[in-house]
């Protein structure tokens, strides 16, 4: 039952609408440790409010895009806590392009440093205007990209998302 664990951080960056200078947030939506059945996992998504205000956040304005800062922050706070030698996989599930204005947290340059951990990154595009070019810097590689036209059309990745993840963890 502990073979796989799961871990769900939501990410966002703070703008000017929440009097902010392109500042991280996160919320720890299901801790690697605690992401041992599908039950758990489930439940976290489940429970999953936006950041944003409306649609059930009550946290942000206008929550940001910030996936440069996800990445860094799963790195430093997530992934350490995994089992040694076990197989890691970051997927980062993201509406469109990166609004960090941080250099330091580059998406192309955070998705390097996961893989250069032996993080293999899977990218999944959310909506028409996800930004191709970012999905490809995220992933590295054509097999790590999928994208969707909107969270309703998630459920036809589910497949395909498995199959890749399954061949990752049998190598």
């Amino acid at each position: 039952a502990d073979s796989v664990r799961v871990g769900v951080v939501q990410y966002s960056g703070l703008d000017k609408y929440d009097n902010e200078d392109n500042k991280f947030h996160h919320t720890l939506e299901q801790p690697l440790k605690h992401g041992t059945t599908l039950e758990k996992v489930n439940k976290a998504l489940d429970g999953m409010k936006w950041h944003g205000k409306g649609d059930g956040g009550t946290e942000l304005a206008d929550p940001m895009t910030y996936t440069g800062e996800g990445i860094n922050h799963v790195l430093q706070k997530e992934f350490p806590r995994g089992r040694r030698g076990a197989k890691k996989i970051l997927v980062i599930l993201t509406d469109g392009q990166s609004n960090s204005r941080n250099g330091d947290f580059k998406v192309d340059k955070m998705a390097d440093k996961a893989r250069s951990q032996r993080i293999v990154v899977l990218a999944v595009g959310i909506g028409k205007d996800v930004h191709r070019p970012e999905l490809d810097a995220m992933a590295g590689n054509d097999d790590h990209v999928f994208q969707s036209d909107g969270y309703s059309g998630l459920s036809k990745l589910t497949a395909k998302l498995s199959a890749e993840t399954n061949a990752v963890i049998c190598k």
